[in-house]
């Protein structure tokens, strides 16, 4: 029988010079068979290979040179650049996280972002800097403001007709980010969907429920106009120090309530749990389901009427990972806001909870996406913050909850059939960014922005964003059956008790991370 070896490959030169160097191999530790020097399979070729050193200095365009040249080059080779060697580890997965992100955005919203750079829209004679510095001084009055300086002579306004906008100063700053037709309608049916279903097991927070009314509603929700003699009995106080005095009676009674429930139950629940008539447990939908469900939801034909806004009440809730209670800052940690924590150890209410989750999360993951590539720095201090709170906020939020949290943001507040006057965010931060997502069935209520002259038209599935802090801001008022608000925000107290400093960076068109603008 032949002594011949018998290439295992012939494809190519490369393979050929492995093959005969193998040859040479097997015959010097007596691994030759009766075959002809065939080995008998892969792994006494791989034991072959393993007891001889390799060479450093490896050419594969040389037959002498050692087995580490066997490898084709471009397996050695960058992602982004060939002529370059490979990159380490954490610099390749950078690198691939980068080109899904890019991926993602040509697939998805690209074409919405672009639109958006596109059509910039800047505010002669505004210099972002400068009004900030004013409204810091206190000179720019909340109710009497009126427009500031040059905007009194130029209305901007911010339609369907014209599409998606940003809103930059002289500087080149962004200011406000216009985002029409965000939410597709299937996506919003089961948002609503899921909302009401919740809300028959846990109660919104009415707005004529509670005491003192709510600060930004406007008399259209419901919510009793504050006057001096139910604020207090001093006249010689303004009304900004009446209304804090008067705020701070009336929820000490919910303080102390609060304080003993929390010493019966960790999570300190405000609602009779027991109460809850029994459920089957909802499935928890995601992927595909989700989809698949919205598209029912979609095709289900809803027979609506068109009734005024004030026929309906208006109420809110704050689900947030990490909140101060009233009064307590500084003295107490933060712990998750009450509306999030109400139903913790209920299966039911709790599998709800998260099914309304599971639903926004068709929405949360854009939003991060949108919020990385415009608003880079804030996105970076946002992660820090929520990965803080996840880490040492007590009692820790049920699991399920956090698994369905796509959000970066760790608070969100939902506005249900509410239109607020003239306001600002006290709590807010100093160019942070409040992203704004809105659902229902109605007509009118635009978002007026007072400072800038600004007027946006505001329907159902539309998104927008700006530092609601720095900008005096309202809603008009709307007809129609439902009307719903996700507010995405965060509080400059849970910022400061982590470590995050602020203000913050105001962004500007020049760290927008779109990289395929045509």
């Amino acid at each position: 029988m032949s002594n011949e070896f018998i290439p295992l490959y012939t494809s190519s030169v490369v393979d050929n010079m492995r093959n005969d160097r193998l040859r040479r191999i097997c015959q010097d530790l007596g691994l030759k068979r009766s075959t002809g020097g065939r080995l008998k399979n892969d792994q006494e070729r791989r034991d072959a290979l393993k007891k001889v050193p390799k060479e450093v200095d490896a050419n594969v365009f040389n037959p002498d040179s050692g087995l580490e040249a066997d490898r084709p080059q471009k397996h050695r080779r960058s992602l982004s650049d060939p002529t370059q060697a490979r990159p380490t580890i954490k610099r390749r997965t950078d690198e691939a996280n980068t080109r899904r992100t890019t991926t993602r955005f040509r697939t998805g919203d690209e074409k919405m972002f672009s639109a958006a750079f596109n059509n910039q829209i800047k505010l002669e004679g505004f210099h972002l800097a400068a009004f900030r510095e004013t409204r810091e001084a206190g000179k720019v009055p909340l109710k009497r403001g009126g427009q500031w300086e040059y905007m009194s002579s130029v209305k901007t306004c911010l339609s369907h007709a014209n599409g998606p906008a940003v809103v930059v100063d002289e500087n080149d700053m962004i200011i406000f980010l216009y985002l029409p037709g965000f939410a597709k309608d299937a996506t919003q049916r089961g948002l609503r969907s899921k909302i009401n279903k919740l809300q028959e097991y846990q109660p919104l927070n009415w707005d004529d429920e509670k005491k003192g009314g709510d600060s930004r509603a406007g008399s259209h929700s419901l919510a009793p106009p504050r006057t001096i003699h139910q604020m207090t009995s001093n006249p010689d106080l303004g009304p900004r120090r009446s209304a804090r005095i008067q705020t701070l009676q009336a929820n000490k009674t919910t303080v102390i309530s609060e304080a003993k429930e929390d010493s019966l139950n960790k999570y300190g629940l405000e609602v009779v749990v027991d109460d809850i008539r029994p459920l089957p447990e909802p499935p928890f939908l995601k992927g595909k389901e989700l989809e698949d469900e919205s598209e029912r939801e979609d095709s289900e034909d809803d027979e609506t009427s068109s009734t005024n806004m004030a026929d309906l009440r208006g109420g809110s809730w704050h689900l947030c990972l990490a909140w101060f209670q009233l009064g307590q800052h500084r003295r107490l940690p933060p712990k998750m806001s009450v509306d999030l924590r109400v139903g913790s150890d209920n299966q039911h209410l709790l599998a709800l909870k998260t099914n309304v989750f599971a639903w926004k999360s068709l929405v949360d993951e854009r939003i991060n996406n949108l919020v990385q590539w415009w608003f880079p720095t804030f996105y970076h201090a946002v992660i820090k913050c929520k990965e803080s709170i996840l880490a040492n906020v007590q009692p820790s939020p049920p699991k399920q909850l956090v698994e369905k949290w796509a959000s970066i943001y760790p608070h969100l507040a939902l506005g249900y059939n509410r239109a607020t006057h003239k306001h600002r965010d006290c709590g807010g931060v100093i160019h942070g960014l409040d992203c704004l997502l809105l659902t229902g069935d109605f007509s009118g209520g635009d978002l007026c922005l007072q400072d800038l002259n600004l007027q946006v038209e505001w329907r159902a599935g539309d998104f927008c964003a700006f530092d609601g802090k720095l900008f005096t801001h309202e809603v008009g008022p709307w007809n129609g059956t439902e009307r719903m608000c996700f507010i995405y925000f965060v509080k400059r107290n849970i910022f400061e008790y982590y470590g995050i400093p602020t203000p913050l960076k105001p962004p500007s068109l020049a760290e927008v991370g779109i990289l395929d603008i045509d």
